[in-house]
């Protein structure tokens, strides 16, 4: 398949942080036009096309990128329109989208902030064909794609929409620990964001489980085996699993509220 169609007019329904996010991952290989309140923020003047909310603006694929609560009526100008429909709100069925929508060439995923720097994870759940080859056509270069039944996407939403917020509180704790520790605030930050990226692309291309990874490390006696001991008294494995559970339910919680 070919990617990046350069005549491509995408129209994003909403611009706001994932919204950004995507369009940053885009590099500007595609025609945009930004669909949106207000339309002074600073961020997105002189990039692309503006319209004002409410208003109907032909495109090749529409991303629906708005809080769920307004998206009937930040939509409502494209009931029955032509196009691919790409929905990137949480907690809003396939289901209605396409009955409020009046179509078929939808597709609902839940990419994450790194889209922006083309390495996100996108879980998607296409309702037809031709909807998710526009779909791949703009999202696989943003990172890994993952089509799963949709059953499976607010669980994902939990695991890989927060996972970054986690890694990110992981590493201002490393930052801290090191300058603690009598190291300088730049040096500590340097090596904690490399070591975790380093970490990260360890596992995955080495295909090995982690605590396969920690058995590497943790020789007898040493100073991985004590760390972990604490980090295991400290609960902060259960208290991962745990904050996954209640991002989960907070997902299904506000699917519930909008059905």
């Amino acid at each position: 398949m070919q990617f990046f169609n350069q005549d491509m007019h995408i129209v994003f329904i909403g611009g706001g942080t994932i919204a950004k996010a995507i369009y940053e991952g885009l590099e500007s290989k595609h025609d945009v036009t930004v669909i949106k309140k207000n339309l002074e923020e600073e961020y997105w003047k002189g990039k692309v096309e503006l319209s004002p909310a409410g208003e109907y603006v032909k495109g090749d694929v529409y991303i629906i990128a708005v809080k769920p609560s307004v998206f009937q009526r930040a939509t409502e100008p494209f009931i029955g329109m032509e196009g691919t429909f790409i929905s990137v709100m949480a907690g809003v069925s396939i289901d209605k989208v396409k009955n409020y929508l009046e179509t078929e060439e939808i597709v609902r995923c839940m990419p994450n902030l790194p889209v922006a720097i083309g390495e996100g994870f996108i879980p998607y759940t296409p309702l037809s064909e031709e909807a998710e080859k526009d779909f791949k056509e703009i999202f696989h270069p943003l990172g890994s794609i993952k089509r799963t039944d949709e059953e499976y996407l607010d669980p994902l939403t939990a695991l890989t929409g927060t996972s970054p917020l986690y890694v990110s509180v992981f590493i201002d704790a490393l930052i801290d620990s090191g300058i603690k520790i009598g190291l300088p605030k730049d040096i500590a930050r340097k090596a904690a964001i490399q070591c975790t990226i380093a970490g990260s692309r360890y596992l995955q291309e080495k295909e090995i489980h982690p605590m396969a990874f920690k058995d590497m490390v943790s020789s007898p006696g040493g100073t991985s085996i004590y760390a972990l001991h604490n980090l295991e008294k400290r609960g902060l494995k259960a208290a991962i699993i745990e904050s996954v559970e209640i991002a989960n339910e907070r997902a299904q919680k506000l699917r519930s509220m909008l059905e």
